[in-house]
């Protein structure tokens, strides 16, 4: 988790196996294996982890914010990729802004030649989900441009409020997600 760093688990890990591959060697002057009668010290470790997470990310009620140029772009495709957790788009990014937003757990970003492609951080833990709200994105798309949205949804809960936006295409990928989508005002059936 971020409080301990993304190495904690790793490193704790490698160095119990250590002490149990010199005790099985016999390079310890006492038998590791007794110390497995220490199993539920793992377990309040692991509560303090998650417990520290949470208190730390209650201390970020916004979390990170990203802020993307429209540049001179006159049209662009905006590919979004999100897992588990709660994420709402709609328009409101600011004049000259492509895309704007809030994100709990930290996104990345690739642009290139009029596409972005949003994506979460890399450093989210498996167990990040416990003891926490989840990861949350609230992402704001410019309505000045043409856009071209391709959604990849995981098991989330998400609100697409596409109804002020400029959307010539729609792409929509979901897993075990509960989806909610206000289509833009200007929409044919074509």
């Amino acid at each position: 988790m971020r409080r301990m760093g993304p190495v904690f688990w790793p490193i704790l890990l490698i160095a119990v196996g250590v002490i149990f591959l010199l005790s099985n060697l016999g390079l310890l002057p006492f038998d590791a294996w007794q110390l497995w009668r220490l199993w539920p010290l793992i377990i309040v470790v692991i509560g303090l982890d998650v417990l520290l997470e949470s208190l730390w990310r209650r201390g970020r009620p916004g979390g990170e914010s990203l802020s993307i140029d429209r540049d001179s772009l006159s049209e662009a495709e905006v590919i979004v990729e999100f897992g588990a957790g709660e994420l709402r788009v709609g328009a409101g990014a600011p004049a000259g802004k492509l895309l704007e937003g809030e994100f709990s757990d930290g996104a990345e970003y690739q642009l290139r030649q009029g596409q972005v492609r949003l994506y979460g951080s890399r450093d989210w833990n498996w167990w990040s989900w416990w003891g926490s709200r989840g990861r949350q994105w609230d992402v704001r798309l410019t309505p000045d441009i043409p856009l071209r949205l391709r959604f990849q949804l995981g098991a989330c809960q998400s609100t697409l409020d596409l109804g002020d936006l400029r959307v010539t295409d729609l792409a929509l990928e979901s897993g075990a997600a509960d989806t909610r989508v206000r289509f833009p005002r200007a929409a044919s059936m074509t």
